[in-house]
């Protein structure tokens, strides 16, 4: 039978696909002009929701303004 001692130390998946934002670029783009630049974009049909439900914080599209809602009450 194997073990998991092989296994104790490795970098989950979550970790390793998307990284997140460090709290300097966050603070980055919550100044007033890059956020009204971040929240208004131009449609882009690759984007989830056309690109136009953005998550300044965790640098997330979402689908409608419903899913983005429900997501900034966890924040």
């Amino acid at each position: 039978m194997p073990s998991n001692s092989q296994r104790k130390h490795t970098i989950s998946n979550k970790v390793r696909k998307r990284r997140g934002k460090d709290i300097d670029q966050i603070h980055e783009d919550l100044k007033p002009s890059k956020a009204a630049k971040l929240l208004n974009q131009e449609i882009d049909l690759d984007l989830p929701g056309d690109g136009q439900f953005y998550c300044i914080e965790c640098e997330r599209y979402f689908v409608d303004e419903k899913t983005r809602a429900d997501h900034r009450k966890t924040k």
